[in-house]
Order: structure tokens, then sequence, then C-alpha cells
């Protein structure tokens, strides 16, 4: 949910930065029972806005909107809003073999319609899901244009699940995300990202990002 890009923030303070994303998570949860087996699949867009700070600090901000999906593949998700910030500091950057370490911390709501996948029933509801995730990402630069990364969050939040009136408030069974990816920048402005995670929250997530 919210901010996706973790490779080496810009150096220059002067810059503003906008960006486009979309992705896709496949997520269990369980409720405050401990009953598991609740499955989310979800996909969302979001713009973005990025102040590049000095000493390698940054400030993101964050707009969207959560699209189709399923939950415990018995409501379908419809579409909804999302916000989320996300602070981040560059702690070392990229020289030659060695990598750049950089560290982020996000704070996002998302909000989303509910409806039975069964046409005859007239079950409804919503999701309200709440995230603050801390997230590290290493990686390093080659020739200019390519920054592979591997990148670890771990985070938590609960998650309100309403349905005809009742609500279960639930959290992720697992609360991490391990991931691997790629930026590419093109000329001093263009770059583009993609971000594969198959283990803990699995997702995918891929957009592009714009220095004013």
């Amino acid at each position: 949910m919210g901010c996706q890009q973790p490779g080496e923030p810009h150096e220059d303070p002067s810059e503003w930065q906008l960006g486009a994303s979309w992705a896709a998570f496949d997520t269990e949860l369980m409720d405050l029972q401990g009953n598991r087996g609740i499955s989310l699949r979800q996909q969302a867009v979001t713009v973005s806005g990025t102040r590049l700070l000095s000493k390698g600090w940054s400030l993101r901000a964050a707009v969207g909107a959560p699209l189709a999906g399923s939950l415990d593949d018995v409501l379908e998700t419809l579409p909804g809003a999302q916000a989320a910030v996300q602070g981040a500091k560059l702690w070392r950057g990229a020289d030659g073999a060695r990598p750049f370490v950089s560290s982020s911390l996000t704070i996002a709501v998302g909000w989303s319609r509910l409806d039975d996948l069964d046409l005859e029933s007239l079950s409804s509801g919503t999701l309200l899901a709440t995230d603050l995730r801390l997230g590290t990402a290493v990686g390093w630069q080659i020739a200019g244009l390519w920054s592979p990364y591997l990148s670890l969050q771990v985070f938590g939040g609960p998650a309100f699940i309403t349905v005809d009136g009742d609500v279960t408030q639930t959290t992720d069974v697992h609360h991490y995300r391990g991931s691997v990816g790629s930026s590419f920048f093109i000329g001093d402005a263009l770059s583009l990202f993609v971000d594969v995670a198959p283990l803990g929250e699995r997702g995918l997530a891929a957009g592009m990002s714009y220095a004013l």
C-alpha cells in the first residue's frame, strides 16, 4: 500500500519528483482469535510527489485508488481510496562495488467497498486497512543507468472488515515483505522501476518518476 519505490534517492536537494505506480499484492489475514486463512488480493494505482531534502532525506506523499481484488474468494473489493506519507533516508550512496543503503518509514491507510461475488446474495460492506511500515534497501548503481536492489519491509496495522454491519478486526499473518527490484534511469529526469516480492506479503509493483 502506498509508496513503493525503495531505490536510491537522488542527492540534489533542490529537486522535486512526480511519480505514478501500479501494484498488486496477495496476503493472508487473521482475526483477533488467531483464526487464519482470510486471503486478500488487491491491485492499486497511485500518484506521488517527493521532496528531496538535504543530507539524504526525502519526504513523499501519495494518493491513489484500490482497484479490483477479492477477500477470501467470497467478497469482491471495489474501487476506493488510499493515502500514504513516507520519510526516507539515504545513509550511504553507491560507489563502484560499494552498495547504497537506505531506509524508509511509511504510514498508510486505504478504504474499499466490498460486494458479494455471488450475485444472488445481498451481502456488502467495507474494508479499512491501516499500515505502519519500516523498510530498508541495499543496492548498486551500474553505469548510471541501472540500479538493482534488495529490500526488506516489516509492518503492522489492523484491517477492519465490515459486512452487513458486523465488524471483524484482522491483521496480517506475515508482518514482512522481502523483494528484489530494479530502477532504470533514462536521461536526467525519468526513471522506471519494477519490484517483485516473493516472501511474506507477496506482490508486484511497477512505476515511473520524473524529476522536475
